[in-house]
């Protein structure tokens, strides 16, 4: 059956949701006018129907939730720029810390956790930069390197999951 008309739906009024309550609350919404509930009806009937998915189908679409709810929790989007910027400059950190120590075997004082505080801002800034797709990277080859060019890329997948996303959560 097709759900024409609904009115005065909550997600409140089921104890368990199902995807078809949670269509009626979707159409309740759209006809209420209240976005906020309608994205949240959608999401909850995407969450529903990959839940069925195959093992390594999941996966993925674990990750889109994780990333993008799906596309209708576009700012989630920023949450996750956000950890793949504190990851690559934790990693950009650690590698230069061990070439620091192995080059100088300088044991573990004070000046040492200043210079891997320092290096760890100026990787933050690096790191940031890379994500938001500047390419003059102070790092130019090795294993930082290709760390940087890696997040790059991820940065413009999750760039376009943001566009995308806004376009699926405010299409109307």
């Amino acid at each position: 059956s097709i759900i024409e008309n609904c009115y005065g739906f909550k997600r409140q009024h089921f104890k368990n949701p199902t995807y078809e309550s949670w269509q009626w609350v979707e159409k309740s919404a759209e006809n209420a006018r209240d976005l906020r509930e309608k994205a949240e009806a959608n999401y909850q009937m995407a969450k529903l129907l990959y839940q069925t998915e195959k093992k390594e189908d999941r996966f993925v679409s674990n990750i889109f939730d994780f990333c993008a709810g799906y596309g209708y929790k576009p700012l989630r989007i920023i949450r996750v720029s956000g950890l793949v910027v504190i990851l690559n400059a934790i990693i950009l950190t650690f590698i230069r810390m061990v070439s620091i120590l192995s080059i100088h075997t300088i044991s573990l004082s004070q000046d040492t956790f200043f210079k891997g505080v320092s290096i760890l801002c100026k990787n933050f800034l690096i790191s940031f930069a890379a994500l938001a797709g500047q390419n003059n990277f102070i790092i130019k080859d090795g294993l930082p390197y290709w760390l940087l060019i890696i997040e790059y890329l991820i940065g413009v997948i999750l760039f376009a999951m943001f566009v995308n996303a806004l376009y699926v959560r405010y299409k109307e």
